[in-house]
């Protein structure tokens, strides 16, 4: 029961689609222009660096946050932690808010590495 409530967790986590929400802020539906696609890098290349920026870090946290919360506070597993990212990635890429279409999980996978194999990152970024 506790994989199936980390999943769903991880899951509506990852599906709020800041990559969205950024532009239409701005008055810009995201799916309209560039690419298409309610991702972070098409936010960057439709809007600028600032919107592009903003987008990406919100995407890192909507997993970061989940992992690094259940892992400090609820002691759960390297393993458990990297479900709980997997998922929000996938909430991502399959928004339930944008009829499961999405981003393709860039900022989400660095966000659950973040929280759970920090070293990692750098030499991601390296």
């Amino acid at each position: 029961m506790k994989y199936v409530l980390f999943a769903l967790i991880g899951y509506v986590m990852g599906s709020i689609p800041f990559s969205f929400i950024v532009p239409l802020v701005r008055g810009v539906n995201i799916t309209k222009v560039g690419s298409g696609n309610v991702g972070g890098t098409n936010v960057l290349r439709s809007m600028g660096g600032y919107a592009g920026a903003v987008a990406m870090i919100l995407d890192g946290l909507k997993a970061f946050i989940p992992v690094i919360i259940a892992r400090a506070v609820f002691g759960v597993s390297l393993a458990e932690g990297m479900m709980i990212g997997f998922f929000a990635a996938v909430g991502h890429s399959y928004s339930i808010f944008l009829k499961f279409r999405g981003g393709k999980a860039v900022a989400c996978t660095v966000g659950t590495l973040s929280g759970t194999l920090p070293w990692y990152v750098a030499v991601f970024f390296g």
